[in-house]
């Protein structure tokens, strides 16, 4: 022990003792499992012996008890935020999935409008040459013919109308989908980076504390 360490109470393989800025409390016989010390001000000591009615063994095993239950906790936020992480990635990648057929289905459509306008005034064109050139009975069969087209076209319109609607209502689900993945994974990059800051607390205190004891060896 270092020259500023006074032992107070010993049972079995667990020390209490005085330090310069506190208490230390080391628990273990330094073999296969190693120590396991704690370091804490009086007053915080104090606070265990209260709620164990002084009694000194019960106040270590309850302030032990609570840093172990402290430890469960953090491991299970993180693989709980791990979880949700994973969960919301394979809901944004879903969304993301139904998202693109969608949009080739869009990008087809579009295509296939352009080829039938381009058509069309093709077909205008020859219609009004072929005029110039025929009676007025053929340029009335050409013109009726022509209005027929014109109706198909009305037709192959308004299905590309009602494509473009059931595209959005998907698009919109879609969206739905990724932002709430996006929350699930903003919610658990939180309790991820709340628990690891419990762990390097915690594992700050016991490096520390192997210093220490170290130092005394």
């Amino acid at each position: 022990m270092l020259n500023d360490s006074t032992q107070l109470w010993r049972h079995g393989d667990t020390t209490l003792s005085t330090r310069s800025n506190g208490l230390m409390i080391q628990i273990g016989n330094g073999g296969a499992s190693g120590y396991k010390t704690f370091e804490l001000s009086q007053s915080e000591f104090s606070s265990y012996t209260k709620r164990t009615n002084g009694d000194t063994a019960a106040a270590i095993r309850l302030m032990n008890n609570e840093f172990n239950s402290l430890m469960e906790e953090c491991s299970g936020a993180l693989r709980k935020g791990e979880k949700l992480l994973t969960q919301g990635m394979g809901t944004l990648q879903k969304g993301l999935a139904q998202l693109e057929p969608s949009m080739d289905e869009l990008e087809q459509s579009i295509k296939q409008l352009g080829e039938t306008l381009t058509r069309f005034s093709r077909e205008v064109a020859e219609l009004n040459q072929q005029g110039q050139e025929k009676d007025q009975n053929a340029l009335a069969d050409e013109l009726r013919a022509f209005e027929h087209d014109m109706q198909e076209f009305s037709k192959d319109m308004q299905a590309l109308v009602q494509e473009k609607k059931v595209l959005k209502t998907e698009q919109r689900r879609s969206q739905d989908e990724i932002g709430q993945a996006q929350k699930d994974i903003k919610k658990a990059r939180a309790e991820i980076a709340q628990s690891r800051k419990e762990i390097a607390r915690a594992r700050a205190r016991i490096q520390q504390a192997r210093k220490e004891l170290g130092k005394e060896q």
